[in-house]
């Protein structure tokens, strides 16, 4: 039986510290969860009475 060899390059939006791999029937499953900083975020903005907008995020 052969050796089968694989290379993936992940980009910088995955947590790769927290990379799951499991082999079962035949299959190889990686389970590679997206990293906090890559998640989209809520921003709220608010107007003043000025016409300016306040934006905190």
């Amino acid at each position: 039986m052969g050796t089968f060899t694989r290379q993936l390059f992940l980009g910088d939006t995955l947590d790769t510290d927290k990379l799951q791999a499991g082999y079962e029937h035949g299959v190889l499953t990686l389970r590679i969860p997206i990293a906090e900083r890559a998640k989209p975020r809520r921003i709220s903005v608010a107007a003043t009475t000025d016409g300016r907008r306040e934006i905190s995020a």
